[in-house]
């Protein structure tokens, strides 16, 4: 069974740029695709979502077709009613196994791991969100361990997945490791450091791949799943620069 993955990363509401990357994802979309996102998608320094409570990225995601995003820094910095507004009210889920209210409670809306399923895989999907350190407790929110959150939520979906697949918005100077440490991972999509990788590459047979910032790339890994392996058959991030703008994110755009 193949599957191709498209992906962003630390978009940072540059959403001209993303209207280009909008375009390459709709062409690249297959009958068996998966679109996910790895955080800091929503900044909110831009207008349109100070205007509209964050729904607007959200609206953006939806049309573009995204399957679920993990929580990146910049999804909490307007507040932890903000991310819950925008997370309980996205038809995508908003992910993240280590990111909880300062209280210790769940967050409204927001998943530690979703299964999804792609031509007749069950797909688990876990993301992880940045420690923000001395701000957590401003921004409302206790980080728990992220590599303890991510074994959690693998023995918790032990023998429900044929894939798993984890959104990092650490960075990937934990990739390495976690690809060492934690062989269930197939698939480790990073972000937050805003690194560039030209193709994926293998850690100890895990895929990773990161593709910069801004919605200057798109990231696309195909894979196949057969006999209990994953096999990379092909990896490449995509320059948007000089792509057509999808003209329906200009419209989204353009109303709020």
């Amino acid at each position: 069974m193949r599957l191709r993955i498209l992906h962003t990363n630390d978009i940072h509401s540059h959403f001209d740029q993303f209207a280009k990357a909008s375009t390459i994802i709709k062409q690249s979309t297959q009958e068996h695709t998966l679109i996910l996102d790895g955080g800091d998608f929503a900044d909110f320094r831009s207008i349109e979502l100070q205007g509209t409570k964050g729904m607007a990225a959200i609206e953006l995601l939806e049309e573009v077709g995204y399957d679920a995003l993990t929580i990146g820094n910049n999804e909490m910095f307007n507040g932890i009613h903000t991310l819950e507004y925008m997370a309980s009210n996205s038809s995508l889920p908003f992910i993240s196994n280590n990111l909880v209210k300062k209280d210790l409670s769940p967050i409204k809306g927001v998943f530690p791991s979703v299964i999804l399923h792609k031509n007749n895989l069950r797909i688990l999907i876990t993301g992880s969100s940045p420690d923000m350190g001395v701000f957590n407790e401003g921004l409302g929110v206790h980080m728990h361990s992220y590599k303890e959150a991510i074994v959690n939520e693998i023995e918790r979906n032990k023998g429900k997945y044929d894939l798993c697949i984890l959104l990092n918005h650490v960075g990937t100077f934990a990739d390495d490791e976690l690809a060492k440490e934690i062989p269930e991972l197939d698939v480790i999509l990073s972000a937050h450091d805003h690194k560039l990788y030209k193709e994926a590459k293998i850690i100890e047979g895990t895929i990773l791949n990161s593709d910069g910032k801004y919605g200057e790339y798109v990231g696309i890994v195909d894979i196949e799943i057969k006999d209990q392996q994953v096999t990379l058959l092909h990896s490449e991030t995509i320059e948007t620069n000089g792509v057509e703008s999808d003209e329906r994110i200009l419209d989204i755009l353009k109303v709020n």
